[in-house]
This record gives C-alpha cells, structure tokens and sequence, in this order.
C-alpha cells in the first residue's frame, strides 16, 4: 500500500483503500493531462467502487463495538451524493474548476480514510 496510514489490519478494507487509491491517482494524472471526457467517464467507476467500499465497510463493522455510528454511516453517504451531485455538474463549470472542485471531493475522502477508518481500526483492535 501506498501509505501504511491507511492500512486498518481488514485485508478486504485495505485492498479496498488501495483499489480506490490507485483510482484517485489515474484521474488526478488524466486532469493534469487535460484527458477530462476520460476522467468523466472513470469518475462513474471510482464512485461506483467508493460506494461498494462503504457498504462492505459498513457491513463488516456492523458491531456496535466496532464503532461504526450513525454520523459515520451519514458521512459515506454524503461524500457519495457530493461526488454524484460534482459529475453532474461537469458541463456548468469551467474544466480547470470542476477539475480543482474533484481533487477537493477526493481529498476530503482521503481525509475521511484517515480520520473515521483509522478511528475503527483502533477501536476493533485490528492492527
């Protein structure tokens, strides 16, 4: 894995990480390259993979020990509408600013990965 931060010690949920990862880093390349129709196009795929990672996620943490929450559950579900509600704004922007709003989406759930899974991995105990 790219950064061991990530890793949560659930094999699934980390090839998972790696998988969308890997996904983040083809679009950021493509809008850096100017290749927008195809980031457009892989937007569908990363939102469509996000989405299966959360429903696994939230399926294999469904033990109230394990932490997974309400505000955690409504947290995936508005990073999904968010991303949603951003590829169809694609043709009301700019490219350069739908392209930054993206990376700004992608961040935020790099930022979620870091905060509320690693959150999870230390209260399940996995390592």
């Amino acid at each position: 894995m790219t950064n061991m931060l990530y890793r949560l010690g659930h094999a699934s949920l980390d090839a998972d990480h790696e998988g969308l990862f890997r996904l983040e880093r083809s679009l950021h390349q493509k809008l850096v390259r100017g290749r927008h129709e195809d980031v457009l196009r892989d937007l569908g795929s990363y939102i469509d993979a996000l989405e299966r990672h959360f429903l696994a996620e939230e399926k294999l943490l469904a033990n109230p020990q394990d932490g997974m929450d309400a505000v955690h559950i409504g947290e995936h579900r508005r990073l999904i509408v968010t991303l949603q509600a951003h590829a169809e704004n694609y043709v009301t922007q700019s490219v350069g600013e739908w392209g930054r709003r993206l990376m700004d989406c992608i961040d935020e759930i790099e930022r979620h990965i870091l905060t509320y899974d690693r959150l999870l991995s230390d209260v399940s105990g996995a390592s």
